[in-house]
């Protein structure tokens, strides 16, 4: 538990599309090249009890980015959040995508997916 909210890896990903040298482990994802990559992920939550969802994308232990928006009521408990951006990885950072508040996920490829892809290798 962080702060009082329990976070849990998401890792019941469906590899569908795998390039270059990233190596895909129990929902984590290894980086192979050091660079600057552009990382993202989107959750479709189906869960209408708790206030808010998020979903949070992390590197190693380090929260990186975090996407949260409010429940309306159990009828309307469907919804996506998406969230991207640029960060320096070196060759042995995970990567991997934790859920703070709810566990109720649709886990369809075309709906909840996560990923990273390589703009400008450097040397470290």
């Amino acid at each position: 538990m962080l702060g009082g909210v329990s976070k849990r890896t998401v890792r019941n990903w469906l590899v569908k599309y795998k390039s270059g040298r990233l190596e895909h482990h129990h929902g984590t994802v290894q980086i192979q090249i050091a660079g600057f990559y552009y990382v993202y992920s989107q959750m479709f939550y189906q869960d209408g009890n708790p206030y808010q969802m998020s979903h949070q994308l992390f590197v190693n232990s380090d929260k990186f980015m975090e996407s949260t928006s409010a429940v309306v009521n159990e009828s309307r408990k469907y919804s996506t959040n998406y969230n991207g951006g640029v960060v320096f990885l070196n060759s042995t950072d995970r990567i991997s995508v934790r859920t703070p508040f709810s566990h109720h996920y649709y886990m369809n490829p075309a709906s909840s997916y996560f990923g990273a892809f390589l703009l400008h290798p450097t040397s470290s």
